[in-house]
């Protein structure tokens, strides 16, 4: 390992110390030496699961019982078959673990861990590909073996005519790792080590000019990863009325599956989750491997550990680890990648701060492997700070419009392909935007040659030059969220600014309307700033080409456009109740005097903590705009699967708040069973099943195969054991959750905790139809055959 110069590096905060060694308490059943813990008798490498031979050393013949933990769906683990003993050296049954060690003198050690098993299926899939293609170039290899190194082939590449014989496209892997809520400046403060070998030692390339297109992460990584704005994509909003897992949004990585690559994708805050938290997520796995679910499973022991910490490592470390055993298990193929850390910076860069030297030392390992000589790296950030302090500076806005960017690629690219280097570089200084990664993601798998991209492109590659003369408006990044503009300062007393200002207002009370029951109705507490932008004529005519461009969408985005009758404003002001603080930017027309505010253009630059939590988890895309009414609570979380919804709380059920994802095969009376439910609102009814009958009913569901006969031979078994009551709720339970799963057709099925309070409509799925029914409308339904798909109130 190279020395580096210790004036670079910043002092670490005192109560980052931990991270050096991290304290356990319950979780690791483990002495501590000097209050540190001890390291984990457990760890990874290369796919195989070893035991440390400290730990033997210290507490003799150790054997562990390994048990692999499977995903169920995007929110919930299972466990797998146990295997016991596991031995040391044995390889990887699944990619993330439990662990439960006991060693001869009586310790016992359990934890959680990461791998990547070796996978036939994709092995055998990134095998059959290679074969159909030309042989991709190793790590180990230098330019001068190359392919394409040869001056002919070279010529042939740059004319863009390419010999059937030559795979187009640059041939590289593709990693990129990411940091939530870096700015760029935020970036040069807290990494300055990690950043000084990217940069000195890598050769990597900063652009300073990237600027986001929207607001938080979803916004800022779906155009990079499907090419597209939220809104123009299928409607996956969780509480929205149709919407469906993402599965089917054009994903980057998709692309990069079909080109003879290994894919993965690694996110930290399972509970936070990009595309599960706001989205409902995806049905199937997206990637060949998923992080998510180590940390649906792992953010369970937490509470246990030290902050930042899972047994003896720091979590970043283990982050960071399972992309190195990634990057060794596929060394010779292909490699798509994507890294979102988020625990250290997500609500306060400052602890991010304490992965520098990791980050910097994890780069290094990967160089020094050669696996970034086949790899374009990517380092970023989503977006800079939302919610802190500085945020409600002109700095903090500046910085969270314009998150770190940066690009590597391996010094043979600049020998065979200089103008694409030359190009990266220009374009440093230039506008870019996340619709430039994702053509440039493609432009790795189609790559023909560089040139000048065309200006009326929302997206452009990077390998190409950005025209100089690109503004934001030909970027597709409206007013709001550009960082590139001059605003002139306005008086706050000004008619028109208490115009824009009660328009801003009316728009946020418009998105809760419907949840006036729960959310209070905004009034303006206090104007602190306002701006106007008179647009040039170079934005209308750059306007009117985006236009025509956007129109070619299959869904077009509704982001305002700029005509020539039109002002735009930006107004950052309070609200109350709650001090909710916004900053909004409005279009006025000239002609009517009236304003537009697109739904994109409203922020939230304060948090709103637990202000919302009454619409939270039925409604999370309203948080920002809703302060709960006194007593007003949620009750909708994250769907639980069966075979864990009695553990999911405290005490008894309550069995009202259940909603059924799946039943099958309805009879109009097992149908209107399910409305009985919902129709006890007297409340007189006690709708209450203890956790251990219901852990009673799902085994025995589980275990026997013939459903149609199985709950008349649950009733019989538990007469004697259950009161009657009790019996009827189980009724219920089995009619509303499960029913009667005819032959052929799915036996899983899950569950939700949901929203009492009955089912105004619902959605029914007949072959690939989508049709909604009232409840009227759904008591009147005779076919057995239609399948209850969703029990979502759509209210």
């Amino acid at each position: 390992m190279r020395h580096f110069e210790e004036n670079i590096f910043c002092q670490m905060f005192t109560s980052f110390a931990i991270l050096m060694d991290c304290e356990v308490t319950a979780v690791i059943q483990l002495e501590t030496i000097a209050g540190r813990a001890e390291e984990d008798w457990v760890y990874t490498d290369n796919g195989t699961f070893r035991i440390s031979q400290r730990a033997r050393r210290l507490h003799g013949h150790i054997t562990c019982e390994y048990i692999p933990l499977e995903r169920l769906d995007d929110f919930s683990v299972s466990e797998g078959l146990h295997v016991t003993p596991m031995v040391d050296g044995a390889p990887l049954k699944t990619d993330f673990f439990k662990v439960d060690c006991v060693s001869s003198s009586g310790e016992r050690y359990i934890n959680i861990h990461s791998g990547v098993a070796m996978n036939k299926e994709v092995f055998s899939r990134l095998e059959e590909m290679a074969a159909n293609r030309v042989r991709f170039w190793s790590s180990s290899q230098n330019v001068d073996s190359l392919p394409f190194s040869n001056p002919a082939s070279t010529n042939t590449l740059q004319n863009n005519s390419v010999p059937s014989e030559v795979h187009i496209g640059l041939n590289l892997s593709v990693f990129i790792f990411a940091f939530d809520s870096m700015s760029r400046l935020s970036w040069v403060r807290l990494l300055p080590r990690s950043r000084w070998y990217f940069l000195e030692t890598l050769g990597g390339v900063e652009l300073k000019g990237y600027n986001v297109v929207g607001d938080g992460t979803p916004d800022a990584l779906l155009p990079i990863l499907t090419g597209y704005y939220e809104e123009e994509l299928p409607e996956g909003r969780r509480g929205m009325p149709n919407a469906i897992p993402v599965d089917g949004y054009p994903w980057v990585w998709k692309e990069f599956k079909r080109s003879g690559y290994v894919t993965a994708y690694a996110e930290d805050m399972a509970h936070v989750g990009t595309f599960q938290m706001r989205l409902l997520g995806f049905k199937e796995q997206p990637t060949d491997h998923n992080m998510r679910i180590f940390y649906l499973a792992a953010e369970k022991m937490y509470e246990k550990n030290a902050p930042y910490c899972l047994g003896s490592k720091p979590r970043h470390r283990n982050f960071m680890h399972w992309v190195e055993e990634l990057f060794g298990i596929y060394n010779r193929h292909p490699k798509f990648f994507f890294a979102f850390h988020s625990e250290m910076s997500h609500d306060n860069n400052n602890p991010v701060q304490a992965v520098d030297e990791d980050l910097m030392l994890f780069l290094d390992r990967l160089e020094q492997s050669g696996h970034l000589n086949s790899t374009l790296l990517i380092l970023m950030g989503d977006h800079g700070a939302r919610y802190s302090d500085i945020r409600d500076t002109a700095q903090g806005k500046l910085e969270q419009r314009m998150p770190y960017l940066a690009f590597r690629l391996p010094p043979w690219v600049k020998k065979v392909y200089p103008q694409l280097i030359r190009n990266l570089e220009i374009n440093s200084k230039r506008l870019t935007t996340p619709f430039d990664i994702h053509e440039t993601l493609i432009d790795v798998l189609t790559y023909r040659g560089s040139g000048v991209g065309d200006i009326s492109n929302r997206g452009i590659s990077l390998f190409k030059e950005i025209p100089q003369n690109r503004s934001c408006s030909h970027a597709g990044v409206t007013p709001h969220w550009c960082a590139c503009l001059k605003w002139d300062t306005l008086n706050i007393s000004d008619i028109t600014v208490k115009s824009a200002v009660k328009s801003a207002i009316s728009k946020i009370n418009s998105y809760i309307a419907s949840h006036r029951k729960t959310c209070a109705l905004l009034r303006l507490k206090e104007i602190t700033f306002a701006a106007r932008y008179l647009p040039t004529d170079e934005d209308y005519m750059a306007e009117q080409k985006l236009r025509k461009y956007m129109e070619t969408f299959r869904q077009p985005s509704n982001r305002g456009y700029l005509d020539v009758n039109q002002e735009v404003y930006q107004v950052s002001f309070i609200t109350k109740p709650g001090n909710g603080h916004f900053e909004v930017t409005c279009t006025l027309d000239t002609t009517t005097g009236k304003f537009f505010v697109p739904n994109t253009d409203i922020s939230r630059i304060n948090m709103y903590g637990k202000d919302a939590d009454c619409i939270a988890k039925s409604y999370p895309h309203l948080r920002p705009y809703c302060y709960c009414r006194a007593g007003a609570t949620d009750r909708c979380v994250q769907p639980v699967h069966p075979k864990h919804f009695y553990s999911s709380g405290d005490g008894d059920l309550d069995f009202s708040e259940f909603q059924a994802t799946r039943s099958y095969s309805l009879t109009e009376e097992q149908r209107k069973g399910i409305f009985d439910i919902y129709d006890k609102e007297d409340g007189k009814e006690d709708n209450k099943i203890s956790p251990s009958v219901a852990s009673f009913f799902v085994s025995q569901l589980d275990q026997n195969q013939n459903k149609e006969v199985f709950f008349e031979e649950f009733e019989q078994n538990l007469e004697k054991e259950l009161q009657n009551e009790e019996i009827l709720l189980l009724r219920k339970l089995f009619v509303y959750v499960a029913v009667y799963v005819v032959e052929e057709v799915e036996t899983r099925f899950e569950l939700y905790w949901g929203c009492p309070g009955g089912l105004s409509s619902t959605v029914l799925f007949e072959g690939n139809k989508s049709i909604t029914y009232t409840r009227e409308q759904l008591r009147e339904l005779k076919e057995n055959e239609t399948v209850l798909r969703s029990g979502k109130n759509l209210r």
